[in-house]
């Protein structure tokens, strides 16, 4: 019998699908020796066509404040503002390792700059324009031959 494989689509990451995500990571590295917890997380990454970076980190290697240090050190979860404010990245620690898993830069889903929804609302005035025009012009004829 062939085995299923269920597969989706994200359209929005939220915290709490960050912290499953990284969750689930950590569970399949604990799997593994210290040491080939970095090769296997790449090994991830390119099977399972994540599309976000993923890194493990030294906790003194992370850029955090003493809070979020203190955080990770503790078993929580940290998300983090990337640099730019643009971006989220996801940290926690993994058990009984010096390993921070850090997912992310998460970038918000902008799909249209703000330049293209201006450029596209002008092009539809002006179609609007040029199609009132056409139809006036048509009216106003029919008026002068009256």
């Amino acid at each position: 019998k062939e085995p299923l494989l269920l597969t989706g689509e994200v359209q929005q990451i939220t915290e709490q699908l960050a912290r499953a995500t990284i969750y689930l990571l950590i569970d399949e590295l604990v799997r593994f020796p210290v040491d080939e917890q970095p090769a296997r997380l790449q090994a991830l990454r390119i099977d399972k066509g994540f599309g976000f970076d993923m890194h493990l980190l030294a906790l003194d290697q992370a850029d955090l404040d003493d809070d979020q240090r203190r955080r990770i050190y503790e078993g929580d979860t940290v998300m983090a503002l990337g640099k730019g404010g643009d971006s989220i990245r996801v940290l926690a620690g993994i058990v009984d390792t010096n390993w921070v898993l850090e997912i992310g830069p998460l970038y918000q889903m902008n799909p249209y700059p703000l330049h293209w929804l201006l450029l596209i609302a002008l092009l539809g005035l002006c179609f609007i324009g040029l199609v009132v025009y056409l139809l006036v012009r048509r009216l106003e004829r029919r008026v002068l031959e009256l």
